[in-house]
């Protein structure tokens, strides 16, 4: 579970593709993925078929794989977000 959802105490915003969510708990497994991870907080939709994920720490495509890696929904890509 995440401690910290306030948005601002994170620096690094990424989009990522997710192939695979075809249901509520599919977005669940990927939210719990990412949110294993200290420093990360990610949001997925389902509808989009991604995830808002919000980092501490810059984030590379390798870390971000290897968090989904086991959960039958593998990153199809990751983009960081300029703001």
């Amino acid at each position: 579970r995440v401690s910290d959802r306030r948005l601002s105490d994170y620096p690094y915003r990424y989009t990522a593709g997710i192939e695979g969510m075809v249901c509520s708990r599919c977005v669940r497994n990927v939210e719990n993925a990412f949110n294993s991870a200290d420093g990360i907080y990610a949001a997925a939709d389902l509808g989009k078929k991604s995830a808002k994920i919000y980092s501490k720490t810059k984030l590379d495509r390798r870390k971000a794989a290897s968090l989904l890696y086991g959960t039958n929904y593998p990153l199809t890509d990751i983009r960081e977000e300029i703001t």
